[in-house]
C-alpha cells in the first residue's frame, strides 16, 4: 500500500510544442496535469522573442483560464470590446470559449498559466463582427 501525497515532485523542461503561439513562447510544464490525472494544467511560459505580429483571434475549449504576469507585459483584445495590458503582478481570469487577440507580448514575458481540464483546444476565429475600430483599454487599475 503507497498512500497517496498532497504534492508531487517533478523535474520540469523547456519545450516549445505547446500550441500554435509557439513561435514566441517556450513552456515549463508545472507537472499539475499528471498530479491532477488531467483535471488542470499549469505551465509557465517565456517569452523567446518580442512579439513581432499578434496571434489572431482565437479561443480556446475548456472551462477557464487563469495567468499571473511574474515579469514583463503583454496586451490582449477581448471579444467584450476591451483591450486589457497585464504587468509584472497583474492575474487575469479568461472563461472557456472567450474570444481573444493577444496583440503585444514584452521580450522579456514569464507568466504561469493554469487552465482546466488539463488537455485544451485552440480554435482560430475571425475577429468579431460586433466589435468597434477602437476598443476601450482596460487595467486592474481602471476595471
Amino acid at each position: 500500500f503507497k498512500q497517496k501525497t498532497a504534492y508531487e515532485i517533478v523535474d520540469c523542461d523547456w519545450s516549445s510544442d505547446v500550441c500554435s503561439s509557439d513561435l514566441f513562447f517556450k513552456y515549463r510544464d508545472l507537472g499539475l496535469e499528471a498530479a491532477t490525472g488531467g483535471r488542470m494544467r499549469a505551465y509557465q511560459n517565456s517569452s523567446i522573442v518580442g512579439m513581432t505580429e499578434p496571434t489572431g483571434w482565437h479561443y480556446h475549449i475548456c472551462e477557464m483560464q487563469f495567468v499571473y504576469v511574474l515579469k514583463g507585459e503583454l496586451t490582449i483584445e477581448f471579444e467584450d470590446g476591451t483591450v486589457g495590458t497585464f504587468k509584472a503582478g497583474d492575474a487575469f481570469f479568461v472563461p472557456g470559449g472567450v474570444r481573444h487577440n493577444e496583440i503585444y507580448v514584452s521580450e522579456d514575458k514569464e507568466a504561469l498559466e493554469v487552465s482546466v481540464p488539463g488537455k485544451i483546444e485552440t480554435v482560430n476565429c475571425e475577429r468579431p463582427a460586433h466589435l468597434p475600430e477602437k476598443l476601450r483599454a482596460v487595467s486592474n487599475e481602471n476595471p
